[in-house]
């Protein structure tokens, strides 16, 4: 049973086992590599957050705005646009668009509401 053991269980030679460690080595810096740019990843979220909370509050005054009718916001991070059409008798079809200039990205909402009325 020992020599059955023995057999199964072969000793690795010396550059085996630092062939082994290297390549050990260069995984874990690899990944080190990989995580530490995955932390510190050069978008801003602060910009994608204030678009975020614009948006909320356009949304709660596009009732405001008259038929047919786009309106476009400047702010520091980028621009809102509003578009507000009607879609069927005493129901309109309101569009929110925010660009966000920093990065190129968008966040857009479609929604229907009655006419004049809040849609919070």
């Amino acid at each position: 049973m020992a020599l059955l053991i023995k057999k199964m269980l072969a000793a690795s030679t010396l550059p085996e086992a630092v062939v082994a460690s290297v390549i050990w080595l260069l995984f874990f810096l690899l990944t080190l590599g990989v995580l530490v740019d995955m932390g510190t990843s050069s978008t801003d979220n602060s910009d994608l957050l204030a678009a975020e909370m614009e948006l909320r509050a356009c949304r709660a005054e596009a009732h405001r705005i008259s038929g047919n009718e786009t309106v476009v916001q400047n702010y520091e991070w980028g621009e809102i646009e509003i578009r507000k059409e009607p879609y069927t008798e005493g129901v309109v079809r309101i569009w929110l668009k925010a660009t966000i200039e920093r990065g190129g990205k968008e966040i857009r909402y479609t929604c229907l509401a009655r006419e004049n009325s809040n849609i919070e």
